[in-house]
Order: C-alpha cells, then sequence, then structure tokens
C-alpha cells in the first residue's frame, strides 16, 4: 500500500469516527436528521453523508453550524488513535492478495473440476 494511500485510508477512519460520534450525540438529544439540517441550513442527505464520514456538499460554516447544534462530550484523542489503528489494520489484511486453499485431488473429481499438480514439467 503506497503511503498516499494509506494517508487516505486514515483520513476516512477518522471522518467515519467523527461522523458515529455526530449520530450517536444527535440521538441522545432526540433530534432527526431532518430537525438538525433544517438548523444547520443543510440538506437531510448531507447530514446522512456526514454521519457515514462521506463528503457533504455543505459549505464550511453550514458544517460548522451541524456540529454546533449538535454539541458532543469531549471524547479522549486515543479513542480516535484506536479507531484508526483498527482501521488502518483492517485495510492492510484486505489488501493482501487471498492465499489459494489447497484441495484434495478426490475432491476435484467429485466435483469435475481439473486437477493441477504443482512442479511437473
Amino acid at each position: 500500500m503506497t503511503g498516499l494511500a494509506q494517508h487516505k485510508s486514515l483520513l476516512e477512519a477518522a471522518a467515519f469516527h467523527a461522523g458515529v460520534i455526530f449520530a450517536i450525540e444527535r440521538n441522545r438529544r432526540r433530534l432527526t436528521q431532518e430537525e438538525t439540517a433544517l438548523r444547520a441550513g443543510l440538506a437531510q442527505t448531507d447530514i446522512s453523508r456526514l454521519e457515514n464520514g462521506q463528503p457533504v456538499d455543505g459549505s464550511d460554516a453550514q458544517i460548522d453550524r451541524a456540529f454546533q447544534e449538535v454539541p458532543g462530550e469531549q471524547h479522549d484523542p486515543r479513542e480516535l488513535r484506536e479507531v484508526v489503528a483498527r482501521k488502518r489494520d483492517l485495510t492492510e489484511r484486505q489488501s493482501r492478495p487471498a492465499i489459494p486453499r489447497r484441495v484434495p485431488a478426490n475432491e476435484c473429481r467429485r466435483r469435475g473440476a481439473p486437477i493441477i499438480r504443482g512442479g511437473e514439467s
């Protein structure tokens, strides 16, 4: 994985984590996505995208207003680091090539698949 891809992955994980916290705090205040969107001057779909860590079409001021409408508790930065580290590990595991499983020859015959033997010329 390239350095740029790693940084992108980390930023996506941080955005997702921030969105989850936003959704939790919004739900604690018993606000719907539509109510929050009206107060912030955004569309409901923008609030949904924000909560999923995706880019939003609104201006920075509108996004700031949405976060002001749903003030959250102070979260420990270590929590964010842990989430980002888990996301990075998951991404690295997914980018590794899968190792094919060895299938016994008798199972290949039952399935009608060709038998490929290694090391023969």
